[in-house]
């Protein structure tokens, strides 16, 4: 009988100790201020804002940029966790249900943004409120969708446009709605998630191997422009960062009188963590900001479920844990990549209706109509296409596990 990389781990591997898998909700509501982090950062872009002209702390904190790494991380954390806790499936199982997982939703706003571009343009164009770079920036992206249109949409119909530098395919990445390019980068670590935890479980020299490869690749490319680090090596530390935070936490699980015990010295190396980043090169910190914040939480996911009492992290878990953010983070998905497309028309409609609208009575309109117009379309997307084929996805899984036990 054939094994697939994740019954292979099973077979390779002597019993090891394991944990009842259980819903991490203070996640959940991280997911949820991560994806309103990205709305917020792109509304004030989308009202002409600039990053530089903030006040620095809070200019970091619009960043979009960081709030995708955090998830990045987390995607890291959960993949190995149903890796790690389904190894009775194989790797055909793995892809088809992350694949009803992101595809659906992914190809419906795909097209959507097709559909849509002639509006934006439209508004770039002729928003009095934009800001010049930015909108020059978007205008060139949207004129790269055009100009080689049938390469973007077959590049952005395998998921893999994220693998293409901009030297050979301009803006392909980003050509038609900018969010999708974690997507892509998404999709290239699930393909090869399966094998990394595979060899994880066999041998750290051949984990090291993989990894040491990718490094490589990294740095080959490193001459190439590809937009926001879709390319999987440009991120791969991020997603390292998650699986090691996910062998961290089952080891607290494993052990929990010991991590009960030694607890209390964690907000110390948080506090001196933080504040080291005061002296890292920019390279560095950028990257430290989002792991100290990833810490927080996962920090205060193995308080609660540990029941450590701890006054910093069990705060933060209540703030997680809250009901109106458990709910956002159920529609997190929708939210992250469609919400440009009720900016779009808000902004036309905005236009059509007060042409000369300026920057600060835009950001009103963005604020109050496109907030309620993002919540209406998450939660319409969610019971409408993410919840039935995840069901799908299941059962499609079921049928092929049916089909390889048979062989």
């Amino acid at each position: 009988m054939n094994l697939t990389p994740l019954k292979m781990l099973t077979a390779a591997t002597a019993p090891v100790k394991t944990f009842t898998m259980h819903r991490i909700t203070e996640f959940e509501g991280l997911r949820s201020i991560l994806a309103w982090w990205v709305v917020l950062a792109h509304m004030l872009q989308a009202c002409g804002f600039k990053p530089q002209n903030l006040p620095r702390l809070f200019s970091k904190v619009i960043s979009a940029g960081y709030a995708v790494d955090i998830f990045i991380i987390l995607s890291g954390f959960v993949i190995f966790l149903l890796l790690d806790v389904n190894r009775n499936k194989n790797y055909r199982q793995f892809i088809i249900e992350r694949f009803f997982r992101i595809y659906p939703l992914f190809i419906t706003a795909f097209f959507a943004a097709i559909a849509l571009l002639p509006l934006r343009v439209a508004v770039l164009k002729n928003g009095q409120w934009n800001n010049l770079e930015y909108a020059a920036t978007i205008l060139q992206q949207a004129q790269n969708a055009y100009d080689y249109f049938i390469f973007h949409v077959v590049t952005h119909l395998t998921l893999l446009h994220g693998i293409f530098p901009d030297e050979l395919l301009p803006s392909s990445s980003v050509a038609f709605l900018g969010p999708v390019w974690s997507l892509s980068l998404e999709w290239q670590f699930y393909l090869i998630a399966p094998f990394l935890i595979l060899y994880m479980g066999r041998s750290w020299i051949a984990s090291f191997s993989i990894l040491g490869t990718i490094f490589i690749v990294r740095k080959l490319v490193s001459d190439l422009s590809f937009g926001y680090g879709a390319f999987l090596p440009l991120k791969m530390e991020f997603f390292l960062i998650g699986i090691f935070s996910y062998y961290a936490y089952k080891f607290t699980q494993l052990n929990p009188k010991l991590i009960q015990k030694a607890f209390p010295v964690l907000p110390i190396g948080l506090v001196l963590g933080i504040l080291l980043l005061c002296f890292f090169p920019r390279n560095i910190a950028e990257m430290a900001l989002p792991t100290e914040i990833w810490l927080i939480a996962l920090c205060a996911a193995i308080a609660q479920s540990l029941q450590i009492k701890h006054s910093l992290f069990n705060a933060v878990a209540r703030v997680l844990n809250h009901p109106i953010l458990q709910h956002l983070g159920k529609v997190s998905y929708s939210t992250y990549v469609t919400h440009v497309f009720v900016f779009w028309v808000v902004m036309w409609v905005a236009m059509t209706i007060a042409p000369g609208i300026d920057r600060g009575s835009m950001l009103i309109v963005l604020s109050s109509i496109g907030t309620l117009g993002v919540l209406a379309l998450s939660f319409a997307l969610y019971y409408g296409i993410e919840k039935p084929f995840i069901q799908i996805g299941k059962r499609f899984s079921k049928k092929a596990n049916s089909q390889s036990t048979a062989l």
